[in-house]
């Protein structure tokens, strides 16, 4: 058959379109409703702010969520805040993800015949009134709570005969506050405050990650120990691991935890001898009362005698603190050692000044892990008709070993409260689902001062009820009604009592503490709805913390056991310390928490045991290889993870991991099935050290890590410069010949590459092949201080939220393919001190000279005007030359569709393009607020202000690492960062790209210089 020319092209085009039709993605329509009528309060396009409180920890941080047509799409710090003053923890930035988790419950559930089924509200009501009305002894297991909750407990449980209310927290911190009611007749666990503390000695307390507080002690960490402010604060750490804690100190000593409690107890006899004179003769008298009951001076510590000698030397003469806490470092004789570390700190005038009693957390009121065992075992004998259980996960953060299912499955009727289906929720006869603490009213008492107010940021996404309502219908139904009508009749009456006390505290003849005492008479106050307004505008009520320095008079010495001086569990010991990803495993309904890597080890997507190389070598294990773990009758094949300078006798398994997860397989296991059973003699803590387990090597493997090791290849990448030469002057600069010190005239050998603060078109040492780029109104840059920088990943988890990156999974991950904008490397050294573990983010560094631009054929990479390196994404044809060419390797591709699930599709930016498959992308310094707070300051006529701008990396760090601004105003606060002489841009010298991110080195202190 004979085809002309103009035949076969017009053959080749139909065919040709019918296979683009045919490969063409069939997405299912969509409906587009017109928003004609919005409600009065919202403006399309415009996003509405509201106060709350993060509930991700006890720490009880001030939170702002953003929310967009009445959706809650971002959660930040609020500055006005005294604990997180406007920062926030990862944990605090994946709140918002339990919101829209596919793990909500979203209607009643009833077991029948075994399996928990979905009902209708009044089916399950039906259920429970008869036994409510019948119901003789009722107990309440709960989370932490403080404020309006504790009232209605009180009123409902009241109700009946016989009851029980137990609030339960992993890790507690119950040794602490037996500890200061034995030594200061004051059962509360102390505020803490580094702001007037030049020297801190962390016994096992992970300040920077899970304890306590974190955000806070972060904040006040990076205030007092970063170069620029003069560096007057000092760290020093003693534990079993290098978590963020021991890698931001100045001096770690690694220690297996039964040598923890005798360190402690070294110092105290060490500060005896040299602050005794200071003492009055009352005191001295109790302390050689403490000195014989807590043990004399242990001959084995976890330091070595001189540095145990200059520890306690330094500080008696500075400004001194000593903590201590944390789950894997906690014995049987906590309360002791708490002891001994509560009279060393009132020697060296702590008390009053960096502990603050009378201004006491809330953790105070945290029940120790005794009373929670036995409650649930006073519940499965059935001494309780009905067992609530409510924010509490006993079923997996109590040790498997007290038999929590079994116990409820015994128990005559459990019913949980629940936002989430977790495991506890699972064993229960009736689920009532509640409403998340984003769409709850409720309020936070973290101290006395310091009390923080939820409001709903939207309306219910489920059929669900808020708790306090719930418990208030269900005390109506069975006809035993409490005084308020709704929760927020609590909250509100809870408040106008407390403003009234506030306004008596105010007064300078006011009693401190008697107001908040349970029946002392209050001032009357009546309710002021404009005062109630601004308390929920602002977030909550906020007055300083005074504090008063307690008695030293150890009234209940005759309680305290000696501290215990010998060997730890026989074999290999293990620890469990607290996640600052997933903290006790509450955050693992978070993507974003699973797929942001753990700092320490670089993985995501599973929590490896950690052990040293002396016992890695032992069994011929390497990171990454499969290890058996056997204890308690339980086992699990895990991979592991060699961290330099841990002891030879102890592994670590982090709190969190074990949650099954609905879409991906994750290779990690519960501690709580390994931990025995058992407690602090005079406290009741649950005590996690006290545990030998069993391992041999189950194979070879590799780790699932998003940034491969820690060696810079002698590339100049994490750079740092020692204290003694900053504090000199001696700074150094890149050279031909690499980073180059200056000599004792301050001549360098090689030609210098240009400051990072120089005008543009400044020297280069290079030729340029093209023209330097001009930028007319602004040039955009950030600033990087390592020397702040601990590592936590909050940035990473900001840029999750903020810019609408996907969760790919544990399988792309593994593969190289994650999406994260922001990588936090790890880099570890040996300095003259020791080895020394340094955390460098990097993110596109928004080159001047960007070898992406020149080279992608369809010009989807650009130059803005304002200095940006733009991304084009429908231009985009996926070719990955810019990646290839990036020197940096900052970019991301989509190699897969990753679509959201309902209804987490509601959290997503509107301002931010959701990338499909096929598309580059990277970091665009959140070219969405820079665009919003450019046309504002346009708009109203004037320039843009200095902070007017923050990308959410530098809006969350809870160290304030991150600085934005504009290089082109020379009185900007980012502007000065980048003109010191630490500055520098990262691989400037090797390929000239002249990046708009400048790193400030981390200063480091030899120990013999802290």
């Amino acid at each position: 058959m004979q085809m002309d020319r103009r035949a076969f092209l017009k053959a080749m085009g139909i065919i040709g379109a019918g296979s683009l039709a045919t490969s063409c993605n069939n997405a299912p329509l969509e409906k587009l409703h017109a928003y004609l009528t919005p409600p009065d309060e919202i403006i399309p396009g415009v996003a509405a702010y509201f106060a709350s409180v993060c509930r991700a920890c006890p720490a009880g941080c001030g939170i702002v969520a953003k929310t967009r047509e009445a959706r809650p799409i971002k959660l930040e710090g609020n500055p006005a805040h005294p604990v997180n003053r406007g920062r926030l923890c990862p944990r605090g930035q994946a709140f918002i993800q339990q919101l829209y988790a596919r793990s909500r419950v979203s209607k009643p559930m009833l077991r029948r015949d075994g399996e928990l089924v979905e009902v209708d509200w009044s089916e399950a009501q039906a259920e429970l009134q008869p036994r409510l009305v019948a119901a003789k002894s009722v107990g309440l297991l709960s989370g932490l709570e403080s404020g309006a909750f504790e009232d209605l407990a009180a009123d409902f449980l009241g109700k009946f005969s016989v009851s029980r209310h137990v609030m339960y927290e992993p890790a507690s911190l119950a040794a602490l506050a037996k500890a200061s009611e034995l030594v200061f007749g004051k059962a509360e666990v102390p505020y803490i405050d580094l702001a007037d503390t030049d020297y801190v000695v962390a016994l096992g307390a992970d300040l920077l990650d899970a304890w306590v507080s974190p955000v806070q002690f972060t904040r006040q960490w990076a205030d007092r120990h970063s170069f620029g402010d003069g560096r007057p604060l000092a760290l020093a750490y003693v534990g079993p691991r290098r978590n963020l804690t021991a890698t931001a100190a100045d001096q770690w000593f690694a220690a297996a935890p039964h040598l923890v409690g005798p360190t402690a107890l070294a110092l105290l006899h060490e500060l005896a001898a040299l602050k005794r004179s200071g003492l009055s003769s009352d005191e001295a008298a109790t302390l050689d009362r403490l000195l014989v009951k807590l043990g004399p001076r242990p001959a084995r510590t976890a330091i070595p005698e001189a540095a145990l000698k200059t520890l306690a030397a330094r500080l008696a003469k500075k400004k001194g603190l000593v903590l201590y806490g944390g789950a894997d470092v906690v014995t049987p004789d906590a309360t002791a050692v708490h002891a001994a570390v509560l009279a060393a700190n009132h020697l060296i005038g702590a008390t009053g000044r960096a502990l603050k009693y009378g201004e006491g957390y809330c953790w105070s009121k945290a029940a120790p892990e005794a009373r929670a065992i036995s409650l649930i075992k006073e519940a499965g004998e059935g001494k309780f008709d009905v067992l609530f259980v409510c924010g509490a996960n006993p079923a997996y953060t109590l040790p498997s070993a007290v038999g929590v299912k079994s116990l409820l499955a015994d128990a005559p009727l459990v019913v949980a409260l629940a936002y989430e289906l977790d495991e506890s929720a699972r064993l229960a006869d009736v689920v009532l689902p509640v409403h998340h603490p984003l769409e709850s009213w409720g309020d936070y008492e973290v101290t006395r001062r310091i009390v923080g107010y939820m409001q709903p940021v939207r309306a219910p996404l489920h059929d669900t009820r808020h708790v306090g309502d719930l418990l208030i219908e269900l005390a109506r139904q069975a006809g035993k009604p409490l005084p308020q009508t709704d929760y927020k009749g609590y909250v509100v009456e809870r408040w106008t009592k407390r403003y009234g006390a506030l306004a008596a505290l105010a007064a300078p003849s006011a009693a401190p503490v008697a107001a908040d005492r349970p029946g002392a008479t209050q001032p009357a106050a009546v309710f002021d709805e404009a005062r109630w307004e601004t308390t929920l505008v602002n977030g909550g009520e906020f007055a300083e913390a005074a504090g008063e320095p307690p008695t030293f008079a150890a009234p209940g010495v005759e309680q305290l056991n000696p501290v215990r001086q010998g060997d730890g569990p026989d074999g290999v010991q293990l620890v469990t310390p607290l996640s600052g990803l997933l903290y006790d495993g509450r955050a693992a309904s978070c993507d974003w928490m699973i797929e942001t890597p753990d700092s320490v080890t670089q993985t995501a997507w599973e929590a490896p045991l950690e052990i040293g190389p002396a016992l890695a070598q032992s069994l011929d294990l390497r990171s990454g290889d499969r290890v058996k773990l056997a204890a308690q009758g339980a086992t699990a094949t895990i991979p592991v993870y060699v961290e330099p300078g841990m002891p030879p006798d102890v592994a670590a398994l982090r709190f969190g991991g074990g949650r099954p997860h609905p879409k991906w397989t994750v290779p990690s296991a519960n501690a709580m099935d390994f931990v025995a059973i058992s407690l602090d003699v005079t406290s009741g803590q649950l005590v996690y050290t006290e545990t030998a387990v069993t391992l041999s090597k189950a194979g070879e493997g590799k780790l699932c890590a998003v940034s491969g090791g820690t060696e810079s290849a002698e590339r100049f990448l994490c750079l740092a410069m020692a204290a003694k030469d900053a504090k000199r002057n001696r700074y150094p600069r890149m050279t031909r010949h690499g980073e180059e010190y200056p000599d004792e005239q301050g001549r360098f050998r090689g030609a210098l590459a240009p400051m990072p603060h120089e005008e543009e078109g400044g020297a280069t040492p290079h030729d340029n092949m093209y023209e330097l780029q001009k930028h007319p109104d602004h040039r955009w840059g950030l600033v990087v201080d390592l020397d702040r920088c601990t590592g936590c990943g909050a940035c990473v988890t900001a840029c999750f939220a903020e810019n609408n990156i996907p969760v790919v999974g544990r399988d792309d991950v593994a593969y190289g393919r994650e999406l994260q904008w922001i990588r936090i490397e790890k880099h570890a050294f040996r300095t003259e001190g020791g080895e020394q573990v340094r955390f460098m983010p990097v993110m596109c560094q928004q080159c001047d000279n960007a070898p992406c631009e020149s080279l992608c054929p369809v010009f989807a990479s650009y130059h803005t005007e304002d200095g940006l390196n733009a991304q084009v994404y429908n231009r985009c044809i996926g070719t990955r030359y810019c990646a290839n060419n990036c020197p940096y390797k900052v970019r991301r591709f989509n190699w897969f569709d990753y679509p959201r699930e309902r209804p987490a599709v509601q959290q997503l930016n509107p301002d931010v393009t959701v990338r499909p498959r096929g598309v580059m992308e990277k970091c665009t310094f959140c070219v969405q607020r820079i665009r919003e707070a450019t046309n504002r300051a346009k708009a109203e006529g004037r320039a843009v202000r200095d902070g007017e701008i923050q990308p959410a990396c530098v809006q969350t760090c809870p160290a304030g690492a991150l600085s934005f601004g504009d290089f082109k105003q020379a009185e900007w606060e980012m502007t000065k960062l980048a003109r010191d002489p630490r500055g520098y841009r990262l691989l400037d010298w090797y390929a000239n790209t002249r990046p708009g991110v400048v790193y400030l080195r981390k200063v480091y202190s030899d120990p013999e210089d802290v």
